[in-house]
């Protein structure tokens, strides 16, 4: 199983489709845990790298909310 898949479609191509179709099959193929899964869907916007970065951050997030999180001792 890959750890980051990419998929790149003008609108209405089936990226949503595709992707949850995939998921549920692989989910069930597996004995351990779950998937985790991460969504970041991009827009005109996302050209500012501030955005875009604390999007990724956010969907990345959703995998584990550990990540992107400052750590003090």
């Amino acid at each position: 199983m890959p750890r980051l898949v990419l998929i790149a479609a003008p609108a209405g191509f089936g990226k949503t489709t595709f992707l949850t179709q995939w998921l549920a099959t692989a989910d069930s193929r597996r004995s351990e845990k779950s998937l985790r899964v991460g969504w970041l869907a991009l827009d005109e916007g996302d050209s500012d790298l501030s955005r875009f970065l604390a999007h990724v951050v956010a969907a990345l997030r959703a995998t584990d909310s550990r990540l992107g999180v400052e750590r003090w001792r």
